[in-house]
């Protein structure tokens, strides 16, 4: 990567990525609850060092081994001025400075968290096309039935820009959040934003994790990324399961379903290296992740009806 004085370039575009999801998340904030300057001024200052240490410690717990054991010397985690970070990471450490926000400040977490959802998949964007040309964020070789349609003589052999597709795939959940903003009503309770974006942006990490073959966040073989981007679809689905006041056999036929289709996934992600069938197994994948992409939505509408037909909407 091109050095630019002590700092990458890369650094420096993801630290300006993370400068427009601020941005966006506070705009969200103001337009949600008209509060003053000093309160968005707060909101930024401590997310800026939250998503940075969140980021950097996810990091080092995933690839601790490699830090103890390849390198003998767990101090070497302490120069985060080699690189090593998690997308996830970030993810988490916005979470928390919303909420150290509402304490701060005395508002309702709440509406900080959903300007995390808003503002995160449009930091992505920017951050995933800062990859270009770092070697992150690259797939297997375009070859086979791989091929797009009318590419050009030669296209054989290149990569897959999974980091492309990360980036359009955050462009569709920041489009789907603000189609739902512009029709407030579809938004019972302030929290659901951020729940609808974990809910899509986990539902597509999770494939697009797979896709990746830059061996970041790989411990043995399992993708740390992919494991986290699930945890949050089970979260949202476990938040609204539960004002969704569903009987327990619904709730059982959900959540062992949903676990199924995890099962179906974990051995779909085994085949695509041992079957010799990568069509079939990104197939099965995609058909499971589908149904759980499905089942979270179903939970999300019921308590959408369940709390409108009650009239307690809180927004």
């Amino acid at each position: 990567m091109d050095q630019i004085f002590s700092f990458t370039s890369y650094g420096i575009y993801a630290a300006l990525a993370l400068l427009l999801g601020i941005i966006c998340a506070c705009a969200y904030v103001l337009h949600a609850r008209k509060c003053s300057t000093d309160v968005l001024l707060i909101f930024g200052v401590v997310t800026i060092p939250c998503v940075w240490f969140f980021s950097r410690l996810v990091f080092v717990l995933a690839n601790c081994t490699y830090y103890l054991t390849t390198l003998s010397n767990p101090a070497l985690a302490l120069h985060f001025w080699d690189g090593g970070y998690s997308m996830m990471g970030a993810f988490f450490g916005a979470c928390f400075s919303a909420w150290l926000t509402g304490r701060i400040t005395r508002m309702s977490p709440r509406v900080f968290l959903d300007g995390v959802g808003i503002g995160f998949p449009v930091a992505v964007i920017a951050a995933r096309f800062a990859e270009i040309g770092t070697g992150l964020g690259e797939g297997r070789p375009i070859s086979g039935s791989f091929i797009p349609p009318f590419a050009p003589e030669g296209f054989d052999g290149f990569l897959h820009p999974i980091f492309l597709y990360e980036a359009f795939c955050a462009l569709l959940i920041t489009l789907i959040l603000l189609t739902l903003l512009r029709g407030h009503h579809h938004l019972p309770h302030e929290g659901d934003l951020l729940l609808m974006e974990m809910t899509l942006y986990g539902i597509s990490q999770v494939l697009l994790e797979s896709l990746k073959d830059d061996g970041h966040m790989v411990v043995h073989f399992v993708r740390i990324q992919q494991v986290l981007a699930i945890i949050l679809v089970i979260i949202s689905m476990v938040i609204w399961a539960r004002r969704a006041r569903l009987h327990q056999r619904d709730l059982i036929i959900a959540f062992s379903t949903t676990l199924l289709c995890i099962g179906l996934s974990i051995l779909a992600e085994f085949g695509v290296d041992r079957w010799g069938n990568r069509p079939l197994a990104y197939g099965l994948m995609s058909v499971c992740l589908a149904w759980i992409l499905f089942q979270t939505l179903h939970l999300y509408h019921l308590t959408f009806r369940e709390e409108t037909s009650h009239g307690t909407r809180k927004n």
